[in-house]
């Protein structure tokens, strides 16, 4: 009886007790955490991606999603890899900063700004995947829908938890029909043995704005070569 009161005692005591610490953050993490409150580190990025920055980071104590000490791990160099072929989806990759997929970093903060600068190309080439590179009245007056963009707090989450970053990456593009037509004919036209440079503009045009033209406006933007791919929309 003794034992049980005892042991009921010292479940009791649990009440009282004061919350564990939080983890210890990984290293480089701890950098990554100090240099986003540096304005001069991110100078040019989006407020909101900042923000998610900090709150993402604020909360993970593992390593780095993309960072080691040497230089990008696989997920890293996937999501690398596939922010430089935006232009297969009608972006520019010039567009999007990239650090060195080559890089070695020297010490814990090089890592950590190897970091900060892919984590801010992810949440930029996923405003423009959604159609947000240009306002919509930017291209043409018939357009009066905005995109629908994902919040960069879940971008964040969905990204740093999947295994195929760059598959993820994909998928934020729009998915329906006409965006498939308009990407096959930008092939179709730089393969062409003389490209024709105003049908490429006027494809990438469309797709700047998430293939969601209007039908009106369909056959005045596709080129004569490539009609057929947007006329029947």
């Amino acid at each position: 009886m003794a034992e049980a009161a005892e042991a009921a005692a010292s479940l009791g005591d649990t009440d009282d007790a004061e919350p564990a610490e939080p983890a210890a953050p990984h290293p480089v993490v701890a950098v990554i955490r100090e240099k986003l409150d540096d304005a001069a580190i991110t100078k040019g990025a989006e407020d909101e991606d900042v923000a998610a920055l900090k709150a993402f980071y604020g909360a993970w104590s593992a390593p780095p999603l993309w960072i080691t000490e040497m230089g990008f791990s696989a997920k890293g160099q996937a999501v690398l890899f596939e922010i430089q072929k935006a232009d297969a989806w009608g972006l520019d990759p010039n567009d999007f900063a990239l650090p060195d997929a080559g890089t070695l970093p020297a010490d814990e903060t090089a890592q950590a700004l190897a970091e900060i600068k892919l984590d801010l190309a992810v949440l930029k080439y996923a405003r423009f995947a959604r159609g947000a590179r240009h306002e919509p009245s930017e291209i043409s007056d018939l357009f009066d829908q905005a995109p629908t963009l994902h919040a960069p707090g879940t971008v964040m989450a969905e990204v740093g938890a999947t295994s195929a970053p760059d598959v993820y990456l994909q998928s934020l593009h729009p998915n329906h029909e006409q965006f498939a037509r308009l990407r096959t004919a930008l092939r179709e036209a730089r393969e062409a043995e003389k490209p024709n440079e105003t049908d490429i503009r006027r494809l990438v045009i469309n797709m700047d704005a998430g293939g969601g033209c209007r039908r009106s406006l369909a056959s005045s933007m596709c080129g004569s070569t490539h009609r057929n791919s947007c006329s029947t929309w």
